[in-house]
């Protein structure tokens, strides 16, 4: 099982083969790829302000983008002035370079507040587990606002909590919960939930109380039930939600009387929480789906709120389909609205309601790819393998990646119920024209390493000219996978790796180094990223980020203004206006739309696997996202391009993740009208 071509005597040849062209590759130059850019046309310049120490800035700047560390340039800079400073604090945690560590542990000493914030920051992302030491003392210094970042730098480095209570112990106690409760849902280990717990018994004012009440939730087990029962009936507003959520996550019958009461109160925020928790408690047998509920489930089903209406369309199905519920959702499927049509079917399908199969039928035949799309889940559900397997010929190449992905990933299932076999489908994907097909079939044998080491270095040689960075990391975490399954293979996958240390791309250098980190093999260095570009371009790019920027999103829903915060991130400022002045996001969709988190767009496939063939160097900081917040999407760390997010709630969990762009400061009642495929008309760059 599992061979793509007959190798037979031809495989280690083959395999040189690839060798050597990958090395002729990377001798000429290799290809056009996702680190060097194509010539864009440059952001208009609008009365540039000056920007004080433009070359060292520049420099720094240029470290970031190639991912290294030049102690000259970091000195220079550290003996400048504060605002300087602050600069290169801000740009040492990006470098990813653990060098940089012992310069932020000396900047946490300064005597510029900002200059600290940005250090301690910087050691929370850099990784260095050398720094806790720095950081536990920096967790309880004067600073309060430094003691509370330098706490969920601790976390970020996965320190024990109980390590960082006992360094916080000596502060008064309203002091030692407004530095740990902030960051107290990161830590891992069954020592956060009784913390949590702890500060819920506390008189806390209502913002550290609201820490408190998340944190049970993200940690939420069967010994915070009677707490969040608590909870959910006296908390109001965000942090109700948030004890609904966790209450959901262990619902048991019993449990669902208590939140009950929030469906006559029709906060959205709280029944998001209880619609996308509950239903997979029923799916799961933990508890019985109430009757109760039905009535005010029929009603959700026409809310005029979009996300709530999905969510609730979408939950409907884990109720026995009464008369009523099933007609409604009847309706909604056969009226084709999208993506509600297909939230109804789907729900159809778990209800086992028997009209389900002609509607899955008939999306199947769908123009609408989104809508054939769904109807590969459907089938999946219903077992409809050989309707999957006709959907594997479609046109489109993302319904052929969502039916092939999802044919390979049903062993166990007979192999006579659809008429091909695994090695079939194996060789199909493997020379299906389209790169996210090929992407998920790598990312499938990364989960499922049914593939010897020979075939995977073939498909990865075709990986090299598609424009979907993401292959050819699935392919390296494919390669490793096999030979930790496989022992007798793990040679022959180190040598393959071994050959792609010097290859262009950094991200793919990067999970190299990783690979033979899981192999036992010798680690190798990186390198800096290929930016394509010379020093004097980040001057010019320094000066176009000079200053917060205006842009005007206008989508199907009404138009937003974003306020992107061009200083704070420049590299991923300057590429998104050069994307808007390009026209390049006009047209394209908000391909994913997940109620209650983000909407995201930005993609030219429609599918998540495009961008526009290169990739950036992440900018954290530690700015929060909050509803409308405007982030950089990425698949991992910096490959993110042209995809974007926008933020639909508070999200903590996403503070210091991801590239926080900038924010919507009009238009934001747009966002909750969003669904999945509404289109972006225009990106229009403002001032």
């Amino acid at each position: 099982m599992g061979k793509l071509w007959d190798w037979s005597g031809r495989r280690l040849g083959l395999l040189a083969g690839f060798v050597l062209a990958l090395v002729g590759l990377v001798a000429c130059g290799g290809l056009p790829g996702p680190e060097s850019p194509p010539p864009r046309s440059p952001v208009q310049p609008w009365n540039l302000p000056k920007v004080e120490n433009l070359e060292l800035k520049a420099l720094l700047l240029l470290q970031v983008d190639r991912q290294l560390f030049e102690p000259f340039t970091v000195e220079r800079a550290f003996d400048g002035p504060p605002e300087l400073r602050r600069y290169l604090a801000s740009s040492l945690g990006r470098t990813g370079s653990r060098r940089a560590a012992p310069m932020l542990q000396a900047l946490l000493l300064d005597d510029d507040a900002g200059v600290r914030r940005r250090a301690v920051f910087g050691l929370g992302i850099l990784g260095d587990t050398g720094s806790r030491r720095v950081l536990l003392r920096a967790a309880k210094g004067e600073d309060s606002v430094v003691g509370e970042m330098a706490v969920g730098a601790l976390a970020r480095l996965r320190t024990p909590v109980l390590d960082v209570g006992e360094a916080l112990a000596e502060l008064p106690e309203e002091e030692f919960w407004r530095r740990i409760l902030p960051s107290l849902f990161r830590f891992e280990g069954d020592a956060v939930l009784p913390l949590a717990l702890r500060a819920l018994s506390r008189s806390l004012p209502e913002d550290l109380r609201d820490w408190a009440v998340y944190a049970v939730s993200v940690h939420a087990a069967p010994e915070a039930r009677e707490a969040l029962r608590t909870l959910v009936l006296e908390e109001t507003g965000r942090s109700r939600a948030q004890a609904a959520r966790g209450l959901g996550t262990i619902a048991e019958s019993e449990d669902l009387a208590y939140l009950r009461p929030l469906f006559d109160e029709g906060d959205s925020e709280s029944l998001l929480a209880v619609l996308q928790t509950v239903p997979g408690r029923l799916a799961a047998g933990a508890a019985a789906a109430p009757e109760d509920w039905r009535e005010p489930l029929l009603r959700l089903l026409d809310d005029s709120r979009p996300g709530l209406r999905r969510v609730a369309l979408e939950a409907a199905g884990e109720w026995l389909l009464d008369q009523d519920l099933g007609r409604r959702l009847v309706e909604i499927a056969e009226a084709g609205e999208e993506p509600f049509a297909s939230a109804a079917v789907l729900s159809l399908v778990r209800g086992r309601d028997p009209r389900s199969l002609e509607l899955i039928a008939r999306r199947a035949a769908s123009p609408s790819t989104f809508a054939r799309v769904q109807a590969v889940r459907g089938a999946a559900m219903l077992g409809l393998w050989d309707l999957i397997l006709e959907l594997a010929d479609d046109a489109e190449g993302e319904v052929r990646a969502k039916a092939l992905r999802t044919l390979l990933q049903r062993r166990g299932v007979a192999e006579d119920t659809a008429a091909i076999s695994q090695e079939d489908l194996l060789r199909k994907a493997a020379q299906d024209p389209d790169a996210g097909v090929r992407a998920g079939l790598l990312e499938v044998l990364a989960e499922d390493p049914r593939v010897s080491v020979p075939d995977l270095v073939v498909l990865f040689v075709r990986t090299r000219f598609d424009r979907v960075t993401q292959s050819r990391i699935n392919g390296i975490k494919a390669l490793v996978a096999r030979a930790l399954a496989v022992p007798v293979e793990r040679a022959l996958a180190i040598g393959a790796l071994e050959q792609l240390t010097n290859d262009p791309e950094y991200l793919v250098r990067v999970q190299v180094a990783v690979g033979l980190r899981q192999l036992d093999a010798e680690a190798v260095p990186v390198g800096p990223a290929h930016s394509g570009r010379r020093a004097e371009a980040y001057q010019g790019i320094l000066l176009q980020a000079a200053r917060p920027r205006r842009v005007r999103l206008r989508t199907n829903r009404g138009e937003m203004t974003l306020l992107l915060e061009c200083p704070e991130t420049p590299l991923s400022c300057t590429n998104f206006l050069q994307l808007a002045q390009q026209k390049f996001y006009d047209g394209l969709r908000f391909h994913r739309v997940e109620p209650g988190f983000i909407a995201q767009g930005g993609d030219p496939r429609g599918d998540g696997w495009g961008g526009p063939g290169y990739t950036l160097r992440d900018e954290l900081g530690p700015a929060f996202f909050e509803k409308g917040s405007l982030g950089m999407a990425r698949p991992g760390p910096h490959s993110g391009g042209s995809q974007f997010f926008l933020a639909l709630d508070r999200l903590p969990q996403l503070d210091g993740a991801y590239t926080h762009l900038g924010r919507v400061v009009a238009g934001l009642e747009i966002l909750d009208a969003l669904v999945e495929g509404d289109v972006i008309d225009t990106v229009e760059v403002l001032d």
